[in-house]
């Protein structure tokens, strides 16, 4: 039995290259099959009937194609970033209203650091924070994009929303 797996053994080894072989030239036929069509598919380009020659894409590759979405889901979602958000008490002093919407407390938060002068003047992208305003958001100053999560904290997103929200005595 010795001498029988002796003589087995390289003919499965032979078997197992040839197989593995075989496999190879298999993937490479597939992937020139692959490169093929997406050559032919990638992008067809047709002229404009009544332009003045100007080339348009017609066909590709639908990956980078985002859609637009309904009227509806679009209104949903202005709506959703417009709606009033309670504030802390130290922001709604500063801001002057108790709730007001994201974009509108950033707003008046850049209106406020433009009337005080405390934007850096060598990057106006960033404010310098006076004490009051180290006091409400712990920190000397702040670039225009660290803002939104400064303010995090002070929005209350607890309440269903809006003025009901403020309104409720807490």
């Amino acid at each position: 039995t010795e001498a029988k797996l002796k003589v087995e053994a390289p003919s499965r080894v032979a078997d197992l290259v040839e197989r593995g072989l075989q496999l190879r030239a298999m993937a490479r036929a597939k992937q020139e099959i692959e490169r093929k069509v997406k050559k032919e598919v990638k992008v067809k380009v047709e002229r404009r009937a009544a332009g003045k020659g100007k080339m348009r894409k017609t066909a590709g590759s639908k990956r980078g194609v985002r859609r637009k979405g309904s009227a509806a889901r679009r209104n949903a979602s202005r709506e959703v970033m417009n709606r009033e958000i309670p504030l802390s008490q130290e922001l709604g002093e500063l801001v002057g209203a108790p709730a007001l919407s994201r974009p509108e407390v950033v707003k008046r938060l850049w209106a406020h650091f433009r009337e005080k002068g405390m934007l850096n003047p060598a990057d106006k992208r960033e404010a310098i924070f006076d004490d009051r305003l180290k006091a409400i958001f712990g920190k000397t100053s702040a670039r225009i994009f660290d803002l939104p999560s400064l303010l995090v904290p002070h929005l209350d997103y607890t309440g269903c929303g809006g003025q009901a929200a403020a309104a409720e005595p807490q």
